[in-house]
This record gives C-alpha cells, sequence and structure tokens, in this order.
C-alpha cells in the first residue's frame, strides 16, 4: 500500500507541535486510507532571509514528498494574505502539492485549551495553583499567545527560583500538542478550517482522497 509522504516546512521551532494537529486532521476528520508520515524539513534549509521560496524549493530538493506543509504563522498579517504569500511562494513547484498552514496570530494559539494536557506538560498533573485559560474568542486575537502559553507552563510547574529556570516551555510546548488526544475544539475557526480544506483539496487532486 501507498505511503503518503508529507514534508513540513518550518517556520520557527514550534513547528514540531504542528505534526500531531495534522495527524489527528487526516485520521479522524479525511479519513485517509494510506498510511502516511510526516518529515520536518528542519536542517539544511537557508535562512529566512533568503526567502520562503528558496527555502521551498531546498526543502523541496532535500525531503522528497507527496504534499508540503508550509507553516507560517500569521503574526500581524491578515490570515488571507499570508496564505497568498505563501501559494505565491509555492508556485513554482509545479505539480506538488501545497499546503498553507496558517495560525492566527502563532502557532501556540492552537494550543490553549486543553488545561490537563498543560498541567502534565509542565510536570505537574495535580498542581495546586489557579490556571486561567483564555476563552476561545480570544485565541486569535491574543496579541502573543506563545507567551501567554509559556506563562501558564511554568505557572502550572509550581516551581521557583533555579529550578524554574531549568524548566523548557519549548520543549513542553510540543509535549501538549502530543498529549491531547482531540482537536475538535479547532473546528471553527477559520485558520483551522482553511488548512484543513486545502489539505483536503491536495489529497483528492492527488487521487489521494475520494472526494
Amino acid at each position: 500500500m501507498k505511503t503518503i509522504v508529507f514534508t513540513l516546512v518550518s517556520d520557527g521551532s514550534s513547528d514540531r507541535a504542528l505534526v500531531p494537529v495534522v495527524e489527528w486532521v487526516l485520521q479522524h476528520r479525511l479519513q485517509i486510507q494510506y498510511a502516511f508520515q510526516i518529515n520536518i524539513a528542519n536542517t539544511g534549509l537557508p535562512p529566512m532571509s533568503a526567502g520562503l521560496q528558496e527555502r521551498l524549493l531546498r526543502a523541496h530538493a532535500l525531503y522528497p514528498c507527496d504534499i508540503l506543509l508550509i507553516h507560517r504563522d500569521a503574526e500581524a498579517m491578515p490570515h488571507q494574505d499570508r496564505v497568498d504569500e505563501v501559494i505565491a511562494a509555492a508556485a513554482p513547484l509545479q505539480g506538488m502539492g501545497a499546503v498553507p498552514v496558517v495560525p492566527v496570530r502563532m502557532l501556540e494559539a492552537w494550543l490553549l485549551a486543553d488545561e490537563v494536557a498543560i498541567r502534565r506538560a509542565a510536570g505537574n498533573l495535580h498542581g495546586a495553583v489557579n490556571l486561567v485559560l483564555p476563552a476561545r474568542a480570544q485565541w486569535a486575537t491574543n496579541p502573543n499567545p506563545k507567551q501567554t502559553l509559556f506563562a501558564l507552563l511554568k505557572a502550572a510547574t509550581e516551581l521557583h527560583g533555579r529550578r524554574l529556570a531549568k524548566f523548557s516551555p519549548h520543549a513542553a510546548r510540543y509535549r501538549i500538542a502530543e498529549l491531547i488526544s482531540d482537536f475538535s475544539y479547532l473546528e471553527g475557526i477559520a485558520a483551522f478550517d482553511a488548512m484543513v480544506n486545502a489539505l483536503r483539496a491536495q489529497l483528492v487532486a492527488h487521487n489521494l482522497l475520494e472526494v
């Protein structure tokens, strides 16, 4: 049986946390009938200053795949403007499926929903500190969801001083995504739905998914 190979082109250190999200979409929403693997193009690429198109061309050469997953946080840009930027950069890769993955504003906004996962990722599941997670309506408008998520993780550890300084919220961020078993809470969020629809369209176009 064919194995569908995806290559995730990174936007930064958070990209690994996208893998469980994409895996969930493929398995539970698109229900693809093929085995698949997701590789992360995290070495050998030109610097961000070289431009996205150069990074995509190099990723395509170094990490052969059926479909490219191109992560770019929207940050301060309108979502559609960032998506258009990704599509334009991928245009020279004729015949290659390209899926823009553009969270608003950052990927961390998609990880702010599960208090249990945050506590477990912080290594203190039964902690007593009160964690105030932002409401769903605030995820896309939060100016710095990464800062919010990291603050929650640090608070959840209930550590202080040198022990807190040794805690890595960057590593714990991926652990949160790994611990979440159901990402259906993201459905209805425009940026997430756009990613799912783009992924579905590319799978259909490559005869890897029935309409």
